[in-house]
């Protein structure tokens, strides 16, 4: 339970009877670690969005001098979808002196989003990348996986990994007591 004291640094002096005479405060260290069970489901599409370009290219040139920004390019039209790369170059003089003047060279391919089918090795090794991600994340945190038990399972639309981990992770966090006055 949240907010309950596991390790006291409070150590009681008793005299020859037992009784306690006074009480010593120490620092009190202690690894405590807590072991839990995770069960988890992470499901992979059969199905994957891909782009398919349909070989449309426009090619144009972009001017900019200080703040000013001139294009010379084609208007890209309809309802397509167009992926713009760039090659940037600085006006440079004497090798070593450069002009606020840049000139950059434009080309927009077409392209089309499509589903493809994911082949059965992609699908295993995406389904064992996902369940790796997840152990990594929780080795980082300095989780220590005690064991793991996990299922890959074909569906109709993809494929599901599920599992139980039984993990054992610090828990705890040092609070400061206060000395009451007897």
């Amino acid at each position: 339970e949240k907010g309950q004291v596991l390790v006291e640094g409070m150590v009681p002096v008793t005299d020859d009877s037992g009784e306690v005479v006074r009480t010593l405060f120490v620092r009190a260290d202690a690894d405590i670690r807590l072991r839990t069970t995770k069960t988890y489901r992470e499901q992979v599409s059969r199905f994957q969005r891909v782009r398919s370009y349909t070989g449309k290219k426009r090619q144009g040139v972009r001017l900019r001098i200080g703040s000013m920004d001139i294009l010379a390019m084609l208007p890209l039209t309809g309802k397509q979808n167009w992926e713009l790369t760039g090659v940037s170059r600085q006006t440079v003089l004497f090798e070593d002196f450069f002009l606020p003047v840049w000139t950059e060279m434009i080309t927009a391919r077409e392209y089309e989003n499509v589903e493809r089918k994911r082949t059965k090795t992609e699908l295993n090794t995406l389904t064992k990348a996902v369940h790796e991600r997840k152990l990594q994340k929780l080795t980082e945190k300095g989780v220590q996986i005690i064991s793991k038990d996990v299922k890959i399972e074909t569906k109709c639309n993809g494929w599901v990994a599920h599992g139980e981990l039984v993990m054992q992770e610090k828990v705890g966090t040092q609070v400061d007591t206060t000395q009451k006055e007897d």
